[in-house]
């Protein structure tokens, strides 16, 4: 039985000291005061590595992995790739081939070249039914008007190129427009009827309307060749 003290308090338990062997090992310090143990220390981060690096692929190379390189390489799709060509060599080629720009074989498959040349022949009998004095004035505006809407759709097809394709095309339509103005300018002078003059005008109004779409078509095979190359 544990004897109690005078005070009436019971007795203070003694607490057994760890040794010093134990102290030093969980990182206390020894008899000269210094740490013996290891003290944790925070991780430092590491660099972030640079664009186009691989990550970590050094660390693999010093752990006895195989590095994979220190550019980032894209891994291959299943779907092969198209071709891809430099743009001055995709229009040299279309120039080349049998096929002109738009997918025609000739200027003449192309829908406003045809509905342009029956436009020119009405517009040739309306010409030559004028009056002498017309013959160097409205006469000769309208058969050359007439002209020019097939020859430019012809010579933008044989250039080959999609610039000059383009750029006959809208000389083509500034001819279509002209003609427009002419056939108003008969109306005004009393040399067309107004029937007459309504027909022409509805035929040249198609032709512009085709070779708006001819255009579409150039400038949509153009874009695709640009996304190739």
């Amino acid at each position: 039985m544990n004897k109690k003290t005078t005070s009436g308090k019971p007795p203070r338990q003694t607490v057994r000291r760890r040794s010093r062997t134990a102290t030093t090992a969980a990182g206390g310090k020894g008899r000269e005061g210094k740490t013996t143990g290891r003290r944790r220390t925070p991780e430092r981060r590491s660099p972030r590595p640079e664009k186009g690096a691989v990550r970590g692929g050094a660390e693999r190379a010093g752990r006895g992995g195989k590095p994979s390189g220190s550019t980032w390489r894209k891994p291959a799709s299943g779907r092969p790739r198209p071709e891809r060509i430099a743009r001055e060599d995709a229009l040299e080629r279309v120039a080349r081939s049998s096929v002109g720009p738009g997918g025609y074989l000739h200027a003449s498959d192309i829908p406003a070249h045809r509905l342009g040349r029956q436009l020119r022949k009405a517009l040739y009998q309306v010409a030559n039914s004028l009056d002498d004095s017309e013959s160097q004035n409205l006469a000769a505006r309208l058969k050359y008007a007439a002209t020019t809407v097939t020859a430019a759709l012809a010579a933008g097809f044989g250039e080959g190129s999609f610039r000059a394709g383009i750029a006959r095309s809208l000389e083509c339509r500034g001819a279509l427009y002209a003609i427009q103005d002419h056939l108003e300018q008969l109306l005004d002078v009393e040399l067309l009827a107004a029937e007459q003059r309504q027909e022409l005008s509805r035929q040249v109004d198609e032709v512009i309307k085709a070779v708006n779409e001819y255009l579409g078509v150039l400038v949509r095979e153009r874009q695709r060749i640009d996304m190739q190359s």
